[in-house]
């Protein structure tokens, strides 16, 4: 369950809503182009695009448009027909475990069941568990909206109770640690430190491959490659860049990761999650893709830091987006403490006063173990010599007794498999743990998630206990207040609109029989 944009998601097989004529609103186009005539349905409710194939998933057509007396399990029925015909024997892409599936909240705009959310979220739900247990796939739920995606996750937490598979955490460790952190992303205290792994999802490169794939495109030969590749990345990487050619060598870089166009659910996942500082090694543009959907903004630091309500992304290593500044050489790590204290300074100063979430990353980069030295000595002194409580966790794949027990009094390492490391030639159990992770991301943004964005939103009325109906009926007859309309009533409607609350056309302050949703499709 993320909060994204559905047409950018890494998956395998993705449904497209649609209607009885094939007509394909705006936000599907760019996947699914406008058919041409001659295109028929029969007796199908999902059929196949005729898309070219290309690097993207498969791109299924469901027929949900229906209108306000269509019972919600007409929409239900056309995810289990999705499901059904989309299952394959394809190998998985992207090192996945299982073939994904991709589908939005379908009918929760044009589709015919926008004043009926609630009971229409209860069935979908319902139905995607159900398709996964039948056909032994993950079905990934993308909804565009903040209250469209509270909403699910309510519903989640009441009606289907998310868990681990049968034997990955039989004594609740992993289920103890997701807890732990969605408290400290709820209350504001989590910062994410995200490494390369977390792009693997996307189908880009380890270092070593990408270093490999570069040096390919610039004309070495294999042998020069294989050489390279004993070598430490870093070092490697300033042998490339000392080529007849290797004026091309950081474009070269760019170019290869640049390649990859839609973020992983990893990715999804952590932009979903109530934080607002993030920090990555990654040169790509994954993260904002994924961070950036129904309005929400990031600062990407350090080259655009104002607006964005606070909301930040430190790219530590520097971006695509400007090559000639990445960090991959040696000379370049040796030099960042001179050329970026000051971005070191903001890593340490989140060390100090958050949590920090570590995911996809290694902790061997040099830079970090000065700049994690350097807090590791203040804490000491603060602390009279002891280091006091983790003040960061990190989540590998794997167990590293070594290494946890080096990190033991500053991170709290939480492995996804109690296997060790696998050889790089066994990637099924790399697959099984990865998605083990994004289990792990799924249960942990699931409570870290609020019931607050749809509370007065009557479209999801129906999704309330007595409670919160009672809470919500209060809240309604503070909103009827005529002082509401005065400038010391301006944080109250703030405080309002956070909770659903549409504003009136034509009137400063909110209706009074509580919000309306858009008429934009759900994405």
């Amino acid at each position: 369950m993320i909060r994204g944009d559905l047409t950018k998601l890494a998956c395998d097989d993705v449904l497209i809503p649609t209607d009885e004529g094939f007509v394909i609103e705006a936000p599907w186009r760019e996947m699914a182009p406008t058919l041409g005539p001659g295109t028929t349905w029969g007796d199908n409710s999902v059929i196949p695009h005729p898309r070219p194939p290309g690097d993207g998933p498969r791109v299924w057509l469901g027929r949900v448009g229906a209108d306000e007396r269509t019972p919600t399990e007409h929409f239900s029925s056309v995810i289990a027909a999705f499901a059904e015909r989309a299952r394959s024997d394809l190998a998985p892409g992207d090192g996945r475990a299982k073939q994904r599936l991709a589908v939005n909240l379908v009918g929760s705009g044009k589709g015919g069941a926008i004043s009926r959310k609630g009971a229409l979220i209860k069935t979908i739900l319902h139905a995607l568990n159900a398709a996964a247990d039948t056909h032994d796939v993950d079905v990934v739920l993308v909804t565009w909206s903040a209250k469209a995606y509270a909403a699910v996750q309510h519903i989640r937490r009441v009606e289907c109770h998310p868990s681990f598979p049968e034997g990955v955490d039989p004594e609740g460790r992993l289920m103890e640690r997701a807890e732990r952190l969605a408290d400290y992303a709820r209350s504001g205290n989590l910062v994410l430190f995200l490494g390369a792994g977390v792009s693997a999802g996307a189908g880009l490169p380890t270092w070593r491959d990408l270093l490999t794939t570069t040096a390919e495109r610039l004309g070495l030969t294999g042998e020069q490659c294989r050489q390279l590749d004993r070598r430490d990345p870093r070092d490697a990487a300033a042998i490339l860049a000392a080529q007849p050619n290797g004026d091309r060598f950081r474009s070269t870089v760019c170019d290869v990761i640049g390649s990859a166009q839609r973020y992983s659910l990893v990715h999804g996942l952590l932009a979903s999650l109530p934080t607002c500082e993030a920090v990555t090694t990654n040169y790509d543009t994954l993260f904002e893709v994924a961070a950036v959907t129904d309005g929400r903004q990031l600062a990407v630091l350090p080259d655009h830091p104002s607006g964005a309500k606070g909301r930040w992304l430190l790219k530590l290593h520097g971006s695509i987006d400007d090559p000639g500044r990445i960090v991959i050489t040696r000379s370049d790590y040796l030099n960042m403490p001179r050329q970026y204290g000051a971005l070191m300074g903001l890593v340490q100063a989140m060390l100090m006063m958050r949590h920090m979430l570590f995911v996809g990353y290694s902790l061997s980069d040099e830079d970090f173990h000065e700049l994690l030295y350097e807090v590791r000595l203040a804490r000491h002194e603060k602390q009279g010599g002891t280091s006091g409580a983790p003040f960061g966790t990190v989540l590998p794949l794997f167990r590293d007794p070594l290494a946890a027990d080096l990190w033991r009094d500053e991170l709290d390492v939480v492995p996804m498999s109690v296997k060790d490391r696998p050889t790089p030639q066994d990637r099924v159990v790399t697959t099984e743990a990865a998605r083990i992770l994004e289990i792990f991301l799924d249960v942990m943004t699931l409570h870290a998630t609020t019931s607050r964005e749809f509370l007065l939103d009557d479209t999801f009325a129906g999704l309330l206990d007595e409670e919160e109906r009672a809470v919500r009926t209060d809240l309604l007859q503070l909103a009827r207040s005529p002082h509401l309309e005065t400038a010391a009533g301006e944080p109250i409607r703030r405080f309002l609109k956070d909770l659903g609350l549409e504003q009136q056309p034509g009137r400063r302050g909110s209706t009074v029989e509580g919000g309306s949703a858009s008429m934009r499709r759900e994405h």
